[in-house]
């Protein structure tokens, strides 16, 4: 298995190239998040990557990315400032769906935050792979992204963090008494509350996209859909 979430935007290039090379048997999987909630992470999760100013408004933050021509913000270089358009699931979900069928499983983040054990367990039965493992696993949220007290500090722990990551995914237990230590010194909560008028301003920026979403999940025989989407779905039944 491995998982990128970049390869989703990468649309039917990506998805013809990833058959191409590893077999028609391949299945996809694609976990979708509501994007108001998916971009608030997002940003957050840019500041304390030291990415983005660390005083940077989420209303501030929106204006930079609505600012870039999508060919500017495509490039690598500006992946910080994909937080809104990384929402507009609709906008490629359909060259996937066209590319795989049935070998993809469209979840919902809703259902992994509300019963992880059965979510997992749901995914290896369509995978067909043994989930008795899931027993062993430890379910608790894990790189929960937070703030830092210190930039430089912050800067050191995440060179460290990089240059180590093969150490770390073979002593996952060391990393997390460490970074549970870590977070004590140098870790605080985000900075600056999301007012209203910014969140009413962003989920109407969604909207058409999510009602195109749910018509085209729809379209290829998902009926249980998440709340976010119910409202888009009755608007497309109707």
């Amino acid at each position: 298995m491995e998982a990128t979430p970049g390869y989703f935007e990468g649309g039917v290039n990506v998805a013809r190239e990833i058959k191409r090379t590893l077999g028609e048997n391949t299945k996809i999987i694609i976990v979708l998040r509501e994007p108001v909630e998916r971009l608030i992470s997002f940003w957050k999760y840019k500041k304390s990557m030291l990415e983005l100013e660390s005083h940077l408004s989420l209303g501030d933050y929106i204006q930079k990315c609505e600012s870039m021509a999508y060919k500017t913000l495509s490039q690598q270089e500006n992946d910080r400032y994909w937080g809104i358009e990384g929402g507009y699931y609709a906008n490629y979900l359909t060259d996937w769906l066209d590319e795989f069928g049935d070998a993809i499983k469209i979840l919902f983040f809703d259902d992994l935050k509300r019963d992880t054990k059965s979510f997992l367990e749901d995914t290896c039965r369509w995978l067909d792979i043994d989930d008795t493992f899931i027993e062993r696993l430890d379910l608790h949220v894990q790189n929960k992204s937070v703030s830092y007290k210190n930039a430089n500090f912050q800067k050191l722990a995440l060179s460290i963090n990089s240059k180590a990551e093969k150490f770390w995914r073979a002593n996952q237990g060391i990393k997390n008494f460490l970074r549970e230590r870590y977070y004590a010194l140098n870790g605080q909560p985000h900075q600056g509350e999301v007012d209203e008028a910014t969140l009413s301003k962003v989920r109407e920026l969604y909207l058409p996209y999510n009602r195109r979403l749910a018509e085209q999940l729809q379209a290829y025989g998902h009926r249980q859909l998440p709340q976010w989407l119910q409202s888009n779905a009755l608007r497309v039944l109707s």
